[in-house]
């Protein structure tokens, strides 16, 4: 059930919120943690379950992006379900 919930959440992530994944520091080649589907399903599988408050800590800050509520929304709801819910079973 974990594989599968994490899987409808790395879906959204790919087809709505891969700009935020893909971050650089100045002058260094871009962090590619989610290039392709495989790729970001295994950074969540790998960090969004392992981390404490979910995938939020990994991925660039959303303040001031046209989509910040929805990726609030996306974050807040990822730690519920998976990281609350789906690890205490």
């Amino acid at each position: 059930l974990l594989a599968v919930v994490v899987y409808l959440y790395t879906v959204v992530a790919f087809n709505f919120f891969r700009k935020f994944y893909n971050k650089s520091e100045d002058g260094e080649s871009p962090d590619m943690k989610c290039d392709d589907m495989l790729t970001c399903y295994m950074f969540h599988m790998y960090v969004g379950v392992r981390a404490g408050g979910g995938i939020g800590d990994q991925i660039e800050d959303p303040a001031g992006d046209e989509y910040e509520i929805y990726r609030i929304i996306f974050d807040i709801t990822f730690f519920f379900f998976v990281i609350v819910i789906l690890l205490a079973i």
